[in-house]
């Protein structure tokens, strides 16, 4: 499965995939390589990647710790 994600920045349109950089796990084929769906999260542009931290899981009142990494393709 291709699991590429489509950004808008500054009018333009990227594509780009998930990094764990806290595992230091790459995006695999599968599109196993993702974060979980959370509201309450950070988004951060550094350069040309887009980076993801915090927030829960609003059913389980769970928060994430880790950080993810979406990168330009």
């Amino acid at each position: 499965m291709d699991d590429g994600w489509w950004m808008m920045d500054g009018g333009w349109w990227w594509r780009g995939r998930w990094r764990d950089d806290d595992e230091g796990e790459d995006d695999d084929d599968d599109g196993s390589c993702r974060p979980e769906g959370r509201v309450a999260a950070s988004l951060t542009a550094i350069g040309d990647e887009i980076i993801l931290q915090g927030g829960y899981d609003p059913v389980t009142k769970e928060t994430y710790d880790e950080t993810w990494v979406l990168n330009d393709e």
